[in-house]
């Protein structure tokens, strides 16, 4: 029997990306807070500093948002119910080299298990996979 092979995203699937990225930015810019209900998936449109919001996240504040942010409620649970019958590849983009290193830091610290590899593409389309879990509509 083969068994499926599900493709699982990082940031907005299992790690609370945006939930860090809103709670240092509004303690960096109290005068200018934001909602971690977002309104567009371009996060430059949900923060006041607009395209400054990427500088932000990528550069200056990338160790503690992509190290600290949080793993989602039931999200090891999730992975263990599907390592069961499947292979799991977490397939994820990430920003910058800086990123990357982070994102592998914050899987270490969490100690995910999947019966997979952790692949950093920057088109998921070009791993094969029956089935893909994204918080990207795109």
């Amino acid at each position: 029997m083969t068994k499926l092979v599900y493709l699982i995203d990082c940031d907005g699937v299992l790690r609370d990306f945006t939930g860090k990225l809103t709670e240092v930015y509004n303690r960096e810019h109290p005068d200018k807070k934001v909602s971690p209900e977002f309104k567009s998936y371009i996060l430059g449109d949900n923060f006041p500093i607009g395209n400054e919001i990427y500088p932000f996240f990528k550069d200056v504040h990338a160790e503690e948002i992509f190290t600290q942010a949080a793993l989602y409620p039931g999200a090891r649970e999730f992975l263990r119910r599907l390592n069961n019958n499947s292979i799991v590849h977490i397939v994820t983009k990430q920003p910058s080299e800086k990123a990357v290193k982070y994102t592998k830091y914050w899987f270490e610290k969490h100690r995910l298990e999947f019966q997979g590899e952790l692949k950093f593409v920057d088109d998921k389309s070009t791993v094969k996979g029956s089935y893909l879990l994204d918080d990207d509509p795109r």
